[in-house]
C-alpha cells in the first residue's frame, strides 16, 4: 500500500510512504532451447508474475509479462581455434494494466536485437545492438516513466573480452 507523505520533496519529486500488508506474489518462467545442429540454436523464454494484496489490489512495480526469442548461428570455419557467430532476437513485453495506486498503466512494446562475435582462444570481440528499430518505450519498472523520460533508444556496443 502506498500513501503520499508529504506530496513532494524540496526538489519537486514525489515522496511515498510504503506500509506493510499481507500479499501474494507468484509467477513462473518457461524456457525452451532447441539445438538444431552444432551450429544453430534457438531459445524461447517466457516469464509471468502476478502479485496482489489480500484485498485484491495490485502490488506496486510488478513487472509486465515478457517473451524473449533468440537464435544464434555459428559460422562454419576451417579452423577449430576460431568461433564466429551471428545472432538475432526479439523481446516482446505485454502491457501492464494491473497497477497500484499512483501508478500508471504501461503499453506493450517489442524490441529487436542482433549481434555477431568472434572468439579466438581466450579473446572475444562482440558487436551487439538492442532496440535496433529505435522504438520509443517505457519499461513498467522505470522510475523515470512518470517524468516522461523514455527508456534507451537504439544501442550499439562493441566489446573486447580477454579471459584470464
Amino acid at each position: 500500500q502506498k500513501q503520499r507523505f508529504p506530496s513532494h520533496d524540496t526538489r519537486g519529486f514525489p515522496v511515498f510512504r510504503f506500509l506493510q500488508n499481507n500479499a501474494a506474489f507468484f509467477g513462473y518462467e518457461l524456457d525452451a532451447s532447441l539445438a538444431k545442429s552444432e551450429r544453430l540454436s534457438i531459445n524461447i523464454d517466457y516469464s509471468h508474475i502476478h502479485s496482489q494484496l489480500d484485498n485484491g489490489n495490485a502490488l506496486p512495480y510488478t513487472p509486465a509479462n515478457r517473451l524473449q526469442l533468440s537464435g544464434r548461428y555459428y559460422l562454419p570455419l576451417k579452423s577449430d581455434q576460431w568461433k564466429t557467430f551471428v545472432s538475432a532476437g526479439a523481446q516482446i513485453v505485454e502491457a501492464q494494466k494491473r497497477v497500484s495506486t499512483y501508478e500508471t498503466p504501461t503499453p506493450a512494446y517489442w524490441l529487436l536485437q542482433a549481434g555477431c562475435g568472434i572468439q579466438y582462444h581466450n579473446m572475444r570481440i562482440l558487436l551487439s545492438g538492442r532496440n535496433l528499430l529505435n522504438r520509443a518505450y517505457n519499461d513498467h519498472l522505470s522510475r523515470f516513466k512518470q517524468y516522461g523520460i523514455l527508456d534507451m533508444g537504439r544501442n550499439v556496443a562493441l566489446s573486447f573480452n580477454w579471459q584470464f
